[in-house]
């Protein structure tokens, strides 16, 4: 999939226009052109779609983003709904009035824990040290080859929260766990608004992973103690925390960022911080 997004990419199509020695994927294309055509009535499985996406010369995998969409009965893993990272991308435009109906639903509890958990390691932590450093290159790259872009990268995060709030208000579609009501409300802390603030912001963070990872003993910390140990000795309060997933989502569109697996390590860590910081339950370490 991150091959995918490296010739699918809204950004890398827009440069294609522009120079078409760019590499794209002629399947995904195909079905862009076909966007609107009307597939043939039935039950499809995976392997239907395969076949249909051969038959057509069209991407099976874009296929069963945009069709599920149209189908009037979707059977899938409870992930695809239950998993805010998954179900941003394929349950999204589900209307808050559908019918959910969960199967063996007793493991509906092991699924959220799963989905809501994040696991940080010595060398995660090690890792986000050094793409911070690559982090900060493409910024300063961007800065001096078109610095306009990284000043209105604010506002277009804001209008894409405004976007989310405003669906959210006319129930059009399902709400996102990772970004509560309350966090679409508050505006963006101003230590973080900026490419190089935020950048600086999480290597303080990042700092302080490291020093609570030099224990020997297991601790079992609730996020409330976890917040007000990290306000003590690093002066991080809770309220930039709460933005640092969806700050880091944007400032990687902003950069074009094709291949995001090589940042999972920050990924990983600003996923932590909008969880510990947002939801009062839990254990944080």
């Amino acid at each position: 999939m991150i091959f995918c997004f490296r010739l699918t990419a809204s950004f890398v199509r827009a440069k294609r226009k522009v120079c078409s020695d760019i590499p794209c994927c002629p399947f995904f294309e195909k079905l862009e052109e076909q966007k609107d055509i009307n597939y043939p009535d039935g039950v499809y499985n995976l392997q239907d779609l395969r076949k249909l996406g051969k038959q057509r010369g069209i991407c099976p995998y874009f296929l069963s983003r945009n069709v599920v969409d149209r189908a009037q009965i979707v059977v899938y893993s409870y992930h695809y709904i239950l998993d805010p990272k998954i179900a941003e991308l394929v349950s999204k435009n589900f209307s808050r009035h559908a019918c959910v109906v969960f199967d063996e639903a007793h493991n509906i509890d092991n699924v959220c824990i799963e989905s809501m958990s994040v696991s940080l390691t010595k060398t995660t932590v090690e890792k986000v040290t050094q793409k911070l450093s690559v982090l900060e290159e493409y910024v300063q790259r961007l800065k001096n080859e078109n610095s306009e872009r990284l000043k209105t990268e604010y506002d277009r995060m804001i209008e894409d929260l405004k976007r989310v709030e405003e669906e959210r208000i006319t129930d059009r579609v399902l709400a996102n766990p990772v970004l509560p009501d309350m966090i679409l409300k508050e505006a963006v802390p101003g230590s973080i608004r900026t490419a190089q603030h935020f950048i600086a912001f999480l290597r303080r963070f990042n700092e302080y992973l490291k020093h609570r990872m030099r224990t020997k003993t297991v601790l079992f910390e609730s996020p409330a103690a976890f917040l007000r140990d990290i306000s003590d000795l690093m002066h991080i309060e809770r309220r930039p925390l709460r933005f640092c997933a969806e700050r880091f989502a944007s400032l990687a569109r902003t950069l074009e960022l094709a291949d995001i697996s090589d940042f999972s390590s920050l990924v990983l860590i600003t996923n932590f911080a909008t969880l510990v910081s947002t939801y009062a339950r839990g254990t944080a370490f």
